[in-house]
């Protein structure tokens, strides 16, 4: 309820006779007393209501959003490691499996000693349900594996019999969305709490003009602002611009408040820019993964197109990486694909897009780069690899491990991104066939052995 205040009309007239000089100041001094004792009163309200509605926001709300990215975040990884270790059968994989699992454990703990309504119990409760079939899913696949299994046959049941994971993000996303709406609902409060408090200062202009001013300038700028600000942040938050900051004006609580806003959203920030980068990253060699590439390939090739610029694309693989790892084993072949990946960083522009294309072959998109130009930089990166002193290469075809490389531009070879692939393609498959460990342009009229279709796009 709105304090009560002295009405306008019943202030005494200074036209009326029979009031002194000392009424008059005493009564302009008690009524600005009086006015100011109420504005005293509605900010000490206010801000604990403030208080109290920023602090769900920065310190309980925010904690439940981080909770359930957690979860995700460790169902994602967790489901990678099964991947890596069906693929690799390296022990540590299942370390990082049983790891993620205990993650996923605590993040659920967090939201269970938060949960509010049934909602929230009911999805907390779907998704703790779930989990055991699906990690007794999960753990009857790897024993499958660690049986002998074929891990082509193991990995094709992992997808097929885990159904559950959709179920698990799906309900994930609803608890996500349940507390994004009490988000809502609390910056709502506050922007209720920013416009009330404004219309009381705009009250108090009225009452008394001159110490009115004066108070309400200053419960703007340590007061209302803050408060706005606040409630902009939130917004900014629920919208997913987790870049916005709110301003630090003053020291006091509201200060607080701002400074603990701030790092929340910085730590916010900084963990969904590591989950995005690790989306687009493979994790063995740091370069960006396939479905990266095919979205920039497609980007660049518009923007070439649109400037009239040229744009390259070089393929390479890896000569008788099979052979290699027949010989040294799988964690041998990671390490030459680690050392292929910082090889390509360290030797590309800035400009260029690295890829991991495949098992063991890598992409270079190279903007703004004649053919002539693509060439001469797959050869630099060829003879730096045919040099580098692999551990076992003696055992290898002419006593190195070595690359092959195909070359193709646009528009001098293709008008899109997939003739651009195929023209590279066919150009990798001629510099292998020609002998290996060289680099071949595609020209129009290249010549090549007869051989079953190869697929221009694969995941991996």
């Amino acid at each position: 309820m709105t304090p009560s205040r002295p009405s306008p009309d019943t202030r005494p007239s200074p036209r009326r006779i029979g009031l002194s000089v000392r009424t008059k100041i005493l009564g302009t001094f008690a009524l600005t007393a009086a006015v100011m004792v109420v504005v005293l009163l509605l900010v000490l309200h206010a801000n604990r209501r403030i208080d109290e509605v920023t602090r769900r926001i920065v310190q309980h709300d925010l904690v439940e959003v981080t909770a359930v990215k957690d979860v995700e975040h460790a169902l994602a990884v967790q489901d990678a490691a099964v991947g890596r270790y069906l693929l690799t059968g390296d022990p540590s994989w299942r370390e990082s499996i049983e790891s993620e699992r205990d993650r996923t454990a605590r993040a659920l703990a967090v939201i269970r000693g938060r949960m509010s309504n049934d909602t929230e119990r009911n999805l907390v409760r779907e998704i703790s349900e779930m989990l055991p079939p699906y990690y007794e899913r999960t753990e009857r696949l790897l024993a499958a594996h660690d049986g002998g299994g074929n891990p082509d046959d193991v990995a094709s049941r992992l997808r097929r019999e885990n159904s559950l994971l959709p179920e698990i993000q799906h309900n994930l996303k609803s608890l996500l969305a349940v507390y994004e709406s009490t988000l809502e609902q609390n910056r709502k409060e506050a922007d209720a709490i920013a416009v009330q408090y404004r219309g009381l200062g705009l009250s108090t202009f009225a009452i008394l003009a001159g110490a009115a001013l004066a108070l309400w300038f200053l419960l703007r700028m340590t007061v209302v602002r803050p408060i706005r600000r606040l409630a902009e942040g939130a917004r900014a938050y629920e919208q997913g611009q987790l870049e916005h900051r709110v301003p630090v004006l003053g020291g006091d609580e509201l200060g607080d408040l701002s400074r603990t806003f701030n790092e929340m959203a910085t730590a916010l920030q900084q963990e969904r820019g590591r989950l995005t980068e690790m989306s687009i990253t493979d994790e063995l060699t740091q370069l960006k993964n396939f479905r990266h590439f095919s979205e920039r390939l497609e980007e660049e090739v518009r923007r070439a197109e649109r400037y009239g610029h040229e744009i390259s694309l070089v393929l390479f693989d890896i000569d008788h990486f099979k052979q290699y790892n027949d010989a040294h084993g799988h964690p041998s072949g990671n390490e030459v694909l680690r050392v292929l990946g910082r090889l390509l960083r360290d030797n590309a522009r800035g400009t260029d897009i690295l890829a991991r294309y495949g098992g063991e072959e890598f992409a270079a998109i190279l903007p703004e780069t004649s053919k002539d130009d693509a060439l001469g930089l797959a050869e630099k990166i060829r003879r730096l690899i045919e040099v580098h002193a692999f551990p076992g290469e003696e055992t290898q075809p002419g006593g190195a491990l070595t690359v092959s490389a195909g070359v193709a531009a646009l528009p001098t070879d293709a008008d899109d991104p997939p003739q651009l692939l195929e023209a590279a393609d066919k150009a990798l498959y001629a510099a292998k066939h020609g002998g290996r460990n060289r680099v071949i342009a595609y020209v129009p009229d290249l010549r090549l052995p007869q051989r079953a279709r190869r697929t221009v796009g694969r995941a991996g």
